[in-house]
């Protein structure tokens, strides 16, 4: 979940550090720079032509994999899961095996984008937190909740029909989302499918030969994001850590964002599903268009086949999946390769987020607030920028009363920090990851003062 509306908030005030990742997306950034690397070389040329300077050799080298390439790629699996087995307007596959190949479908996509070089990181999502386990079973009482009201209302509906004499209409089967959770069956099944999952593409895809492939199921403890965090610091730790790698981590919660700013890393980005202003009409998730859902969506009669090379994949998994599972009693559909097409339609332009980019819009900001003579330490203005994005509310704790994204809350929230950081504060509001509490309870006693305003405007709203 993270912050709620974070990242809408953070692509309107930083526009720059997102941008749209195609199906190509590495080979279109080494013809890039290889465009660019041609232009320097014509204009120092011209320049040589110009200034008749004789001797000087070209030196400009062919652009290559080591000047665009991605090292390390981890995956927040349960940002893949879950859409993958009920999408938005409510639809899912019709069976556990073909949700199952539709997360290796979309594993292969991310795979195929990214092209990691060194490491591939998958981690589900084990027993949260504490801090975290109330939210999780609150929403998940809720959405048990509901289906008992759909099941009383369809019975009621089906009474009263019946006794009118009219046709009743079919009942819509609805997949509990709630067994993905650590330590139901399902996610047994899921982790011994991606298992076989691995074991294939390693031994069979050309993307994955000399991965070094880490796979952290629902029985280790901690969130997905935690985990592959935690990983990076034991890397770290190692001594074996090479700074200049570059990382990427798909998911769709904003905290990850807060996580791979607290990382500190130079070269870390964000890959996650581009963000659809939501209109009142109902938008169709397999085609993409306005005013009819993906059930009764016209381009699903006219389903196009997968190309050649895909169906020679995925009859390879299901030919390998059913052997792995045949052992535990499950069979799987035989009109898997239309349901797995249909998925594919429904999938979301991706974007990348660059952290160092947004490191850099940080950096100016804080900087040109800073008096001149004061001591300016970046990663330390980083580590107070997460703090006061989490003052709106994260996964663990309740946000500051009257502070909302929607509102402008933390734009608030960082300019008064910006004024009261030159003569006010005179240290930061974290160290080593601890809350500074003298200069925090500097900070919230001027925010009160500036907080009765928006108390003021809220209970005129009201």
């Amino acid at each position: 979940m993270g912050v709620p509306t974070f990242y809408r908030w953070l692509c309107s005030r930083y526009p720059r550090v997102v941008i749209d990742v195609g199906e190509n997306h590495v080979q279109e950034m080494r013809e890039e720079l290889r465009q660019k690397k041609e232009q320097q070389r014509q204009q120092a040329a011209k320049e040589k032509e110009a200034t008749s300077t004789d001797g000087q050799e070209n030196n400009d080298a062919e652009t290559t994999e080591e000047d665009f390439a991605y090292d390390c790629l981890y995956l927040d699996m349960n940002g893949i899961i879950h859409p993958c087995c009920h999408t938005d307007d409510g639809s899912c596959p019709a069976t556990e095996e073909e949700m199952f190949l539709s997360i290796f479908q979309y594993v292969d996509r991310i795979v195929d984008i990214i092209r990691p070089r060194q490491l591939l990181y998958l981690a589900i999502d084990g027993v949260a937190p504490r801090a975290k386990m109330n939210q999780q079973r609150s929403r998940r009482f809720k959405a048990a909740k509901d289906i008992q009201e759909e099941e009383k209302a369809y019975a009621e509906l089906r009474a009263q029909f019946e006794s009118e004499g009219r046709e009743v209409p079919p009942k819509k089967m609805r997949w509990d989302s709630n067994v993905i959770t650590p330590g139901t069956p399902f996610m047994h099944r899921l982790a011994d499918a991606l298992t076989y999952y691995i074991q294939d593409r390693l031994a069979t895809n050309e993307n994955w030969k000399g991965l070094r492939v880490i796979f952290s199921d629902a029985t280790v403890p901690g969130e997905g994001e935690h985990k592959i965090m935690d990983f990076i610091r034991q890397q770290r730790k190692s001594g074996e850590f090479c700074p200049n790698l570059r990382h990427v981590l798909h998911g769709a919660d904003a905290d990850l964002i807060m996580l791979g700013l607290a990382t500190h890393e130079a070269n870390f980005s964000i890959l996650r599903e581009a963000v659809v202003d939501r209109t009142p009409e109902q938008v169709c998730s397999a085609c993409g268009a306005v005013g009819h859902s993906a059930e009764n969506c016209p381009a699903s009669s006219s389903v196009q086949a997968p190309d050649d090379r895909a169906f020679r994949v995925f009859e390879q998994d299901k030919r390998g999946l059913k052997r792995h599972l045949e052992a535990r009693g499950v069979e799987l559909r035989e009109d898997w390769a239309t349901g797995l097409e249909s998925h594919r339609r429904a999938w979301k332009p991706l974007q990348m987020l660059q952290l160092p980019v947004l490191r850099e819009y940080l950096a100016y900001e804080f900087i040109t607030s800073q008096e001149e003579g004061q001591a300016f330490d970046l990663e330390r203005c980083i580590d107070d920028f997460v703090f006061l994005c989490f003052l709106c509310g994260n996964d663990f704790l309740p946000h500051l009363p009257h502070q909302s994204i929607q509102r402008g809350s933390i734009d608030a929230l960082v300019q008064l920090y910006l004024q009261l950081r030159p003569q006010v504060l005179t240290d930061y509001l974290t160290r080593e990851g601890r809350v500074n509490l003298p200069e925090l309870y500097t900070f919230l006693h001027h925010l009160a003062i500036v907080e009765k305003e928006v108390v003021r405007r809220d209970l005129q709203r009201k």
